[in-house]
């Protein structure tokens, strides 16, 4: 099964979207969705709901 952090970046790629569309979609800052695909910090539901 793949980790958290590792599917936020596949589907990201998947969908051709850069960090900074997703972070400005998701309300974050990029270094947040960064910090997501390198697994530093989990998102929070909320985010992940939108």
């Amino acid at each position: 099964m793949h980790e958290v952090h590792n599917r936020i970046r596949e589907l990201r790629e998947e969908k051709h979207i850069t960090q900074i569309r997703l972070s400005t979609e998701l309300g974050v800052a990029q270094e947040t969705i960064s910090a997501y695909e390198q697994g530093r910090i989990c998102p929070v539901y909320p985010h992940l709901l939108n």
